[in-house]
């Protein structure tokens, strides 16, 4: 007979008491296991977390993060400032972008960072209509997509355009690849990327060292209040608001320390005869690369822009191994021959500079193989208005290139533009 208590089956009946008890005393020890595993994490990441919003904190009281029509804004206000970010981006292709249609410049630079030292003093009275877009160019595609870009009300009146010689170079162009960093790049500001600030937050936790060094610049005695950006903060360089590049050279002393600042000859004999970038080996100046140069400049006197081609020097070492490399004579000549006289045929002027000597100065006015500085600039600017038309369009330029270059405070690698 079936005792009570037991299944027909022969199974005791369970006690829901004790059932319902087991299942609380089950999920009050879930919770508290759950509850550790919280606190666990907590005392784990709270560390991280911490870290992380101090880094943020800092990036943006360097002004590192700040959305870059912010940093506009603050250079408006602040005219002695400058901008040059280092570990979220570069942002020069928007910044000046932005620049560009915000001054609406009537008188614009353009080209790569071998035109940057050209600056708003030099032009006297037309200093508020001037912008330096250096650096935001480095290939054809590059100007032509900046003027499809560029509405018509803000197309400037003149554009100072720096050509670099390995633009018109075919096969320095199938090593680089289609460029199309302007059109890219015009698009972005890192600031407002949260890789960018991921990217940043990793390398400060990767290199404890470069983090010590950022605040130290931030918030020590010697910071600069005008220095926005950690680029700016540490190397004392970056954007003026006018768009040209401040750097803090130090001035040699010596004969010797002025020589030593530019690479040697042997060094640059082996680079162009190795023909390392952008020196790529050639053997002709790329037809199809001066056509398009042709459509593209024609396309900006199309808009009414009166264009002045400048060639860029670069050292004088280099200059005179150049025409007789093998693989780079033939492209050397050619594009010495062939891109004034496009310029001249489209009926605008082009100024070929190979090397300072040309203007009789010296490479103590290169601040490295193929970039020159302030001082250099101003004696350019001062070569071009020899052609009464530039002289017209720029009538304070030499007034101001007299004063600024006969002052004792003036060298290769300073300009005093104090008086302007």
């Amino acid at each position: 007979m079936r005792k009570p208590g037991e299944l027909i089956i022969g199974g005791e009946v369970p006690d829901a008491r004790a059932t319902s008890e087991s299942r609380l005393q089950d999920r009050c020890e879930s919770r508290s296991g759950f509850l550790a595993f919280v606190a666990r994490s907590a005392v784990f990441f709270t560390p991280l977390l911490l870290g992380i919003v101090m880094i943020e904190a800092l990036l943006w009281q360097a002004g590192e993060t700040w959305p870059l029509p912010q940093v506009i804004q603050f250079q408006e206000k602040h005219p002695h400032s400058f901008f040059d970010r280092l570990v979220i981006d570069q942002a020069t292709q928007r910044y000046k972008y932005l620049q560009v249609l915000r001054r609406r410049p009537q008188i614009l630079v353009l080209g790569s960072s071998r035109m940057r030292q050209f600056r708003a003093e030099m032009f006297g009275r037309q200093a508020a209509v001037f912008y330096n877009g250096g650096g935001m160019i480095h290939s054809l595609e590059d100007l032509r997509d900046f003027f499809d870009r560029l509405p018509p009300e803000a197309t400037p009146k003149t554009v100072i355009l720096g050509l670099d010689f390995w633009w018109l170079n075919g096969d320095e162009k199938k090593l680089i690849g289609a460029s199309d960093f302007f059109r890219v790049t015009v698009e972005t500001d890192g600031a407002l990327k949260w890789q960018a600030h991921a990217n940043a937050i990793a390398g400060f936790l990767r290199q404890p060292v470069s983090l010590l060094q950022a605040i130290r610049t931030t918030f020590g005695t010697k910071r600069d209040p005008n220095a926005i950006g950690l680029q700016a903060r540490l190397q004392r360089q970056g954007f003026r608001l006018d768009g040209s590049k401040r750097i803090d050279l130090e001035i040699p002393s010596t004969p010797d320390e002025w020589r030593e600042r530019l690479p040697s000859d042997e060094f640059l004999r082996r680079e162009i005869l190795d023909g390392h970038s952008p020196f790529t080996l050639t053997n002709e100046l790329s037809p199809a690369l001066l056509e398009r140069l042709r459509g593209v400049v024609s396309k900006m006197q199309k808009r009414g822009v009166f264009v002045i081609g400048y060639n860029p020097p670069i050292v004088g070492q280099s200059a005179r191994v150049l025409p007789t490399a093998p693989h780079q004579k033939d492209f050397w000549r050619e594009y010495h021959e062939q891109v004034p006289e496009l310029f001249h045929q489209i009926g605008l002027p082009f100024f070929d500079i190979v090397t300072p000597q040309q203007l009789g100065l010296d490479d103590r006015y290169m601040r490295d193989w193929c970039h020159t500085h302030d001082t250099f600039d101003l004696n350019v600017l001062q070569h071009f208005c020899d052609d009464p038309k530039i002289r017209a369009l720029f009538p304070d330029v030499p007034a101001v290139a007299k004063r600024a270059l006969s002052s004792p405070r003036t060298n290769p690698l300073y300009l005093d533009l104090t008086d302007q």
